[in-house]
């Protein structure tokens, strides 16, 4: 099991996208100019690109677990893992972080609340 501080992100990779319908560039791991365990990424959009997080969407689904997220986890392949696919959009409402994010199922219960 993972110690409390044991380091549990994987990035899979940075990607800047340029305005219209050109290709995105991907930064190398290791050649990020933010040290983003340090840094909020949020901050580095408002205040280097002018881009202001506004709204997002989410879903989650279940599904089993495979490797090697299973391995990251420190769960047998086919235990039920939770998936939040978060999209979050920028004051334009173009998408300004895509991120997917896998949790054990038995360590994490999410609350909410809906009004009209």
């Amino acid at each position: 099991m993972s110690q409390a501080g044991h380091p549990v992100l994987e990035a899979a990779g940075l990607w800047l996208l340029p305005a219209g319908d050109q290709p995105g560039q991907q930064i190398p791991p290791g050649q990020v100019a933010y040290d983003f365990s340090t840094a909020s990424l949020y901050d580095v959009l408002r205040n280097e690109y002018q881009v202001f997080p506004s709204r997002g969407e989410f879903t989650i689904r279940a599904e089993a677990s495979a490797p090697p997220v299973s391995d990251h986890l420190e769960i047998s392949p086919g235990y039920p893992v939770l998936i939040f696919s978060q999209t979050t959009r920028d004051q334009l409402g173009r998408a300004a972080e895509l991120a997917e994010t896998t949790y054990r199922a038995d360590r994490y219960l999410f609350r909410g609340t809906l009004s009209p």
